[in-house]
């Protein structure tokens, strides 16, 4: 197992160097970066569901916040359905509401009232297949989701965007 150098302080702790590396493999298994990540998938998966019905429901004003207690309740929903004895702390909705919101992620966008509630900008993509059609950049993500809501609510909207928000790549665009 390749380790870090920060991940070998324990190793030098008085006692078995063993358990401690085990410790190490449950936590990169089943610690708080796989329940983060579940928990990002949970939100866009349900949070979506839950932001296209109140988009089809009423006005903007109207909407419910994905804050974190309602993320909280969301996935604990969800775990619940899923037979999990335990549900998600605040520090793990946090977390997954940084990774969602992050540069480098982008799925959710802070809402306008600071850090929380977040704005999810659209379902869990599944890897798509190889080829020339991935072959595509992503437009403005806030109109990307409008257009995914908007279609979702059976209303056409960017006609340079697809049903995935994003805009051909190249000089027909």
């Amino acid at each position: 197992m390749a380790t870090n150098p920060y991940e070998m302080i324990p190793l030098f702790d008085p006692g078995r160097a063993s358990n401690v590396l085990d410790d190490i493999e449950w936590e990169r298994r089943h610690g708080r970066a796989k329940r983060v990540r579940t928990i990002a998938n949970v939100l866009l998966e349900e949070g979506w569901k839950a932001q296209v019905l109140a988009a089809k429901e009423g006005p903007r004003e109207e909407a419910p916040l994905l804050n974190e207690d309602a993320a909280m309740m969301l996935v604990d929903a969800w775990l619940e359905e899923q037979g999990a004895k335990t549900g998600c702390t605040h520090a793990d909705v946090r977390s997954a509401f940084d990774y969602l919101t992050s540069p480098l992620v982008a799925r959710a966008i802070h809402g306008e009232e600071g850090i929380s509630p977040i704005i999810l900008l659209g379902p869990r993509q599944r890897p798509a297949p190889l080829g020339l059609s991935n072959r595509l950049h992503r437009h403005d993500r806030a109109s990307g989701a409008r257009s995914l809501l908007a279609e979702a609510c059976g209303h056409t909207g960017h006609a340079d965007v697809n049903a995935d928000g994003y805009a051909p790549y190249g000089p027909d665009r």
